[in-house]
């Protein structure tokens, strides 16, 4: 969706014949307010998603939770309470890389802006005596 409308955007801008009008966009305040917007954006879509994957997670614990009752009140094999254990376990990779995911964008966003972050010289390499 963002880069759609940045696509939009640019056409907009290409093909306006009075380009005055979008001065303000480039001045620092401009830019500052759009880097505002853009992050608020994807800080609500990251929000969502999340959340999503943890409703996920907890509908894959209560099957989980419902296979084994089933099990023990022998109504199901444990092939069924197993295929439970693994789609929860998939479900809940899927969240952990989601955050994972969104840490490593932010700190890749910071170090594109210019974060202060300064490469880390290689290892020296060990010289035998």
């Amino acid at each position: 969706a963002l880069i759609e409308k940045g696509l939009v955007k640019l056409g907009n801008f290409t093909a306006a014949e009075d380009k005055r009008r979008y001065a303000y966009v480039l001045t620092r305040q401009g830019l500052s307010e759009k880097a505002v917007m853009t992050r608020n954006f994807l800080t609500r879509k990251t929000a969502e998603y999340e959340a999503a994957q943890a409703a996920l997670v907890s509908a894959q614990n209560d099957a989980h939770e419902i296979a084994l009752a089933r099990y023990k009140v022998g109504y199901s094999s444990y092939f069924d309470v197993i295929n439970a254990d693994r789609d929860l376990f998939a479900a809940k990779l899927t969240l952990t890389q989601a955050r994972l995911d969104t840490l490593l964008a932010s700190v890749q966003l910071y170090q594109a802006l210019g974060g202060g972050w300064q490469a880390a010289p290689p290892p020296a390499a060990a010289t035998g005596g």
